[in-house]
């Protein structure tokens, strides 16, 4: 009985909030790797900016979900009430980047905890685990595509570089940005043109990243900010 547009809205922001401040999450990696920050850093200077919008946002979607809905089921299926037990493993990613671990040891981390849960509670069975078509094998055949197109991205960004064509727009960049807010703004204008135009976000910061940490280093804008700026 709920309203299909409002429910689309609840998960599209969801996963956005939830993306925005993923330890493991590409554009997040991305960003703070082209400024050369910390990702546990990055994570903790947007941690006011998610939450506030995240909270504004479940209390809008819950008030406006229940004006809108036709009817409230009377019966959940209580059979998945056990899964919830899952969201335990972003918790501990959470905790462990915020104390200083690594990216690499917290996610090995937790694929063992989420393997235990999942053999544990019976979600996926042990030659599931195991199979080509289970999470190990799907996770890794999956983002091969991305792999291959980041070597490209890569091997493009260099020949950019050294053929002189980022000093050029630096150069018209900087004249545009007499201020840190103009540099800033123009920071985002750029972000939102290589979004359009490539179509990828994480790509887009990987492309423009080393253009932007140039740019906000001559104003001393902090590392962490830039990639703020850039992953929203």
């Amino acid at each position: 009985g709920a309203n299909p547009a409002v429910v689309v809205g609840a998960i599209v922001s969801g996963a956005i909030f939830g993306d925005n401040l993923a330890p493991i999450s590409d554009t997040t990696i991305a960003s703070a790797l082209t400024q050369g920050a910390e990702v546990r850093d990055v994570v903790r200077t947007r941690l006011p900016y998610s939450l506030i919008a995240g909270v504004v946002s479940a209390v809008l979607f819950v008030i406006i979900g229940f004006r809108t809905s036709e009817a409230v089921p009377e019966l959940v299926d209580a059979s998945y009430a056990k899964t919830l037990i899952m969201l335990v493993i972003p918790v501990i990613m959470i905790i462990l980047m915020l104390k200083g671990w690594n990216l690499i040891g917290t996610l090995i981390v937790c694929d063992l905890v989420g393997f235990v849960l999942c053999l544990v509670f019976g979600f996926i069975e042990p030659a599931k685990m195991v199979d080509a078509a289970g999470p190990i094998g799907a996770g890794l055949t999956g983002m091969l595509n991305v792999i291959c197109f980041s070597f490209f991205m890569f091997a493009l960004l260099e020949m950019l570089t050294r053929s002189g064509v980022f000093d050029i727009m630096l150069g018209k960049l900087h004249n545009a940005s007499k201020t840190p807010r103009q540099a800033e703004l123009v920071t985002i204008l750029i972000c939102f043109v290589g979004s359009v135009a490539i179509g990828a976000a994480s790509i887009t910061i990987l492309f423009v990243g080393p253009l932007v940490r140039k740019l906000l280093e001559t104003h001393n804008i902090e590392r962490t900010r830039g990639s703020n700026l850039m992953d929203g």
